[in-house]
């Protein structure tokens, strides 16, 4: 039964009384557990179990225990199911939960049923659909878009044509002038008018057709997919990679331009792309750069094997609850972060607010699903792909701390960079340094990319990366793998496939702990949760070891 307590008293039998004495948590064996984390309510101020200095008994502990999370919240009272025996022993405190009847353990059973049901069948079920939706409605655009554009005379000629625009002093001093706070910020401004340009011509044909003649054709739909995704990716790629920077740079554009707009990709334009707005300006930035993809991080996912299938299709609904503001709504509310909940609420209520106006507009929900909603699905599916790509390795350092280099992906020499986004370690640990003087730092680097042998690949997209792990595709991956070391202190090419499959199955937590702590993710919670972390992950086929 997934809850914060560990020790529980059996209704209608008398429980002995055990002193604690010379018990710690650093003591007690997860395994003999069989449950992950154990409530605050049993603990002291120094961290010691309660009864550990004053030797109360256990009976007094779990009476008051059970009242206080009774008093906290209802929904997550912890049923009692057996009693405790704490037998203290050289190392490690045995403990055991003995249950009396058939009633009880059958009473177990069900909600072990129920728990599971809840916390994995229904995730799994939700992130197959949005996974099959994908590969039916968007895989092909996605990878067909992509490939005319890497292998056919497409690309030198658009990016000549590219450079040539955004490289253009009339263009960039009209930008630097009216649109942009910062000079360099001039180099957003030639993709936003392309994104614009395109989305408009798109989206005026499919409100046309469907105004005139009362539905869409297939064919049409397909176009428009065509067009969303764009040439190589770039409309998608920029809409995305706007929102973000619009999210991290406050004051980015000029004070007329931010009164009438605001963020206007992130707030506008994206809704047509599954994003809600307020999502980068709110989550990514306090959450997810905050916690740089630690426990509570809205796309945390050191709780599974990044190469497992099966657990990748949990964690797209996962990204769901993120695109959907729901999990992080939950996070700034537990956190007192009022303010942040609020924006992103009412970026939630822009959301489906559009939605209804276009669903009362066109009075065709399969409008609605096609044009504004399939986008949405889409996104949650890409954004859980790449973000496997990102930050699927994870390492510690002899402190049990998660090292930095390891666990937020670096990519050089890729040609489909979006304004520096490839380089995530950058991103998450020196986000202040601009995309054009990324080299430099890479440069500067290399000596503590060889120390930790840093997740750091050359020459390939995040979307191959991506699908290298999740395929378990560790040769493909060794190939694109750099080792910043002297040749010879290099690993071999066997012991790098090993790397980096250890560092993709490594786990930090286990899921059901983890889910327990996400339902309340407060600061407290998050660092009991932290401190009962193992300080060497060990990977899903190794068994937990005692709490250290």
């Amino acid at each position: 039964v997934s809850c914060w307590t560990s020790l529980v008293d059996m209704p209608g039998e008398k429980s002995e009384d055990y002193t604690l004495s010379d018990v710690s948590t650093a003591d007690l064996n997860l395994e003999n557990l069989k449950t992950n984390g154990m409530s605050s309510n049993f603990l002291n101020s120094d961290g010691k179990l309660r009864g550990e200095d004053d030797s109360s008994s256990l009976d007094s502990m779990l009476e008051s225990s059970d009242e206080d999370i009774a008093n906290k919240d209802e929904n997550n009272r912890c049923q009692s199911i057996g009693k405790v025996r704490i037998k203290s022993e050289s190392v490690n405190a045995k403990v055991e939960i003995i249950h009396s009847s058939p009633e009880v353990s059958s009473e177990i059973e069900d909600n072990n049923v129920l728990s599971l049901f809840c916390s994995r069948v229904i995730p799994f079920l939700s992130g197959l659909l949005l996974t099959v939706n994908f590969l039916i409605f968007w895989a092909l655009p996605v990878a067909g878009m992509g490939a005319v554009y890497k292998y056919t005379w497409l690309k030198p000629v658009l990016q000549s044509i590219y450079f040539y625009l955004e490289s253009h002093p009339a263009i960039r001093d009209f930008a630097k002038t009216y649109i942009y706070t910062k000079p360099e910020h001039a180099d957003f401004f030639v993709m936003l008018v392309l994104l614009c340009l395109s989305t408009s011509i798109s989206v005026s044909a499919m409100f046309y057709v469907q105004l005139t003649t009362g539905s869409l054709p297939s064919w049409l739909i397909c176009a428009y997919y065509l067009s969303w995704v764009g040439i190589g990716g770039n409309i998608m790629g920029t809409a995305y990679a706007l929102s973000h920077k619009e999210g991290h740079y406050h004051g980015m554009y000029k004070k007329w331009f931010k009164d009438i707009f605001g963020n206007f990709v992130e707030n506008w334009v994206g809704l047509i792309f599954g994003n809600v707005p307020y999502n980068f300006t709110t989550s990514h930035v306090f959450i997810h750069h905050r916690l740089d993809g630690s426990a509570g991080d809205s796309f945390y996912m050191w709780d599974f094997d990044r190469s497992s299938l099966a657990w990748y299709m949990i964690y797209v609904h996962r990204v769901l609850l993120h695109m959907v503001g729901y999990s992080s709504i939950v996070f700034f509310n537990a956190n007192g972060k009022k303010n942040l909940s609020e924006k992103l609420f009412r970026g939630v209520c822009i959301y489906w607010t559009v939605a209804a106006a276009i669903l009362a507009a066109t009075r065709s929900a399969s409008f609605l699903f096609w044009f504004y909603i399939e986008p949405l699905l889409c996104m949650t599916f890409f954004l859980a792909l790449i973000n496997i790509g990102f930050h699927g390795f994870i390492e510690f350092d002899r402190d049990g701390k998660s090292i930095p280099m390891v666990n937020s992906t670096t990519i050089v020499d890729s040609e489909d960079d979006f304004f520096g986004e490839f380089d995530h370690m950058a991103h998450h640990y020196s986000s202040h340094v601009y995309y054009r003087d990324l080299p430099a730092l890479q440069e500067s680097k290399k000596q503590e990319f060889a120390r930790s042998r840093a997740s750091v690949f050359r020459n390939i997209s995040i979307i191959e990366l991506s699908l290298f792990i999740l395929l378990g595709l560790w040769d493909k991956l060794a190939d694109h793998y750099v080792d910043y070391n002297e040749p010879e202190d290099r690993l071999s090419r066997q012991q790098v496939k090993d790397l980096l499959r250890s560092r993709v199955q490594r786990c930090e937590a286990s899921y059901e702990a983890y889910q327990a702590f996400a339902r309340h993710p407060t600061e407290e919670a998050r660092r009991l949760f932290l401190s009962r972390l193992q300080v060497k992950a060990l990977s899903p086929s190794e068994p937990l070891p005692a709490a250290q």
